[in-house]
C-alpha cells in the first residue's frame, strides 16, 4: 500500500519527461524551458507537501489543546493521547525539514510515505482522541445523574416519612438508575478499546473498533437522555404530590 505514493509520484516525474521529449528532440534550445517545467512541477508537489504537512501539525495542536482544556479525561489517557501526539509532531516537524531539502520526486513520495501511513493523524488519532474524550466525559454524566438521582431519592424519603405515597416517585427513580448504568455500561469501555490502536491498525481492525465505538457512545447518550428526562418526570410528580396536600 506504501508503494502507492511512490508510484504515482514516479509516475508524474517520467510523464513530465515523456511529454518534454519531443520538444527535446526538436531543437537544443528548448532544453532549458523543458527542464523549467520540470522544476516547475516538482516545486509545485513540494507545496503540496509541506502544506498537507502544515495541515496535520496543525491538527496536531487543536487535538492538544482540546486534551489540556477538558475537565473530566482521565489523567492516564490523557498522557497516552498527548505521548503518541507528540511523538508524531516532532517527526512530521523533521518531514518538513526534509521536504524543504529534497531534491527528487522518489524523496517527496518517501516523504508521503511516511506522513500517511505512519502517523494516521486524520483517519486515526483525530477520531481516536474525539472518543476517549466523550467517553471519559460520558462517565463524568454517569456521576452527575447519579447525584442528582440520589437528591431526588432523600427528597422522596422524606417525603414518605411525612406520610406521603411516594412509590411511584421510587419507582422513576430506580427506572433512571438502571438506564443510567445501561449509558456507563456502554460510553465507559470505549476510552479502553480505542486508546491501543495504532497507525498500522488502519484501516482494519480499526475502523471496525471505532465504528463500534461511535455506535456505544450513540447507545450511551441514549440512555443518558432517557435517564435525565426519567429523573425530570420524577422530580415533577413529587412536586405535585407534596404541592397538592399543602394547597
Amino acid at each position: 500500500m506504501k508503494r502507492t505514493t511512490r508510484l504515482v509520484a514516479s509516475l508524474l516525474a517520467g510523464l513530465m519527461v515523456t511529454a518534454a521529449l519531443p520538444a527535446m528532440a526538436q531543437t537544443e534550445t528548448e532544453v532549458p524551458a523543458t527542464e523549467e517545467r520540470i522544476e516547475h512541477g516538482f516545486e509545485q508537489l513540494r507545496e503540496r507537501v509541506l502544506k498537507a504537512l502544515d495541515r496535520r501539525l496543525v491538527r496536531i495542536d487543536r487535538l492538544q489543546s482540546e486534551i489540556k482544556a477538558s475537565e473530566t479525561i482521565e489523567p492516564e489517557n490523557a498522557a497516552h493521547l498527548t505521548a503518541d501526539l507528540s511523538a508524531s509532531q516532532g517527526q512530521l516537524t523533521a518531514l518538513v525539514a526534509h521536504a524543504k531539502s529534497a531534491t527528487t520526486f522518489e524523496e517527496l513520495g518517501a516523504i508521503v510515505d511516511e506522513m500517511v501511513y505512519e502517523h494516521r493523524i486524520f483517519a486515526l488519532r483525530t477520531p481516536q482522541t474525539w472518543l476517549v474524550l466523550t467517553s471519559d466525559f460520558g462517565v463524568s454524566v454517569a456521576d452527575r445523574l447519579d447525584a442528582a438521582a440520589q437528591t431526588l431519592a432523600d427528597a422522596s424519603a422524606r417525603a414518605a416519612e411525612a406520610g406521603y405515597d411516594v412509590s411511584e416517585v421510587e419507582a422513576l427513580i430506580d427506572d433512571a438508575r438502571t438506564a443510567t448504568n445501561e449509558g456507563l455500561a456502554l460510553v465507559e469501555p470505549v476510552a479502553e478499546a480505542v486508546l491501543p490502536l495504532e497507525p498500522v491498525d488502519v484501516p482494519d481492525p480499526a475502523r471496525a473498533i471505532m465504528e463500534e465505538a461511535r455506535s456505544d457512545m450513540s447507545a450511551g447518550r441514549d440512555a443518558y437522555h432517557n435517564a435525565r428526562d426519567t429523573l425530570r418526570r420524577a422530580a415533577e410528580l413529587l412536586a405535585e404530590i407534596v404541592g397538592s396536600d399543602a394547597a
